[in-house]
């Protein structure tokens, strides 16, 4: 099969599930840019069939028509910074910095981690709500392992 009876068959296949627009990118056998053909479709409410058009540096389509999904809310995970005890306060015995729920700002301390007894504390990057703590309160951590993750705020979001 072909490339266009691809394509073809995409359209076919998105008129019958209702969508307004289709946009292929078919790479060569290297996979280079320069192979790349692309093809935009925009599928009408009419059965007139649809003309393909090869398009070698054309724009998506437009916003309107084709209607897009919400995207999931971005997330970020804090990573530990060294090797160490993981505490969720700052100090033994103290209250937990954040709890699962909590919006948290850019530079707000979150956790620690305890290296040669001394007590570090992880701050976040980004403001967002707190989805997990990924680690268990006094549990030992190596470099890189998931302490935090943070569901980012989105613009206008309350930080507070």
């Amino acid at each position: 099969m072909d490339e266009l009876e691809i394509v073809a068959n995409l359209v076919r296949i998105a008129e019958e599930e209702g969508v307004f627009g289709i946009e292929v990118t078919v790479q060569g056998d290297a996979g280079a840019a320069r192979d790349c053909r692309r093809y935009s479709i925009r599928l009408g409410s009419s059965a007139a069939p649809v003309d393909l058009e090869e398009a070698e540096d054309e724009a998506p389509l437009a916003d309107e028509a084709v209607p897009t999904a919400p995207s999931p809310p971005a997330e970020h995970i804090i990573t530990s910074p060294l090797v160490g005890m993981f505490h969720r306060s700052s100090e033994p015995g103290g209250a937990a910095l954040v709890e699962v729920g909590q919006m948290v700002q850019e530079g707000q301390p979150l956790c620690c981690v305890e290296s040669l007894k001394v007590f570090r504390e992880i701050t976040s990057d980004v403001a967002g709500r707190i989805a997990e703590i990924m680690v268990r309160d006094e549990e030992p951590v190596d470099y890189g392992r998931p302490l935090v993750r943070i569901i980012c705020a989105e613009d206008g979001e309350d930080q507070g």
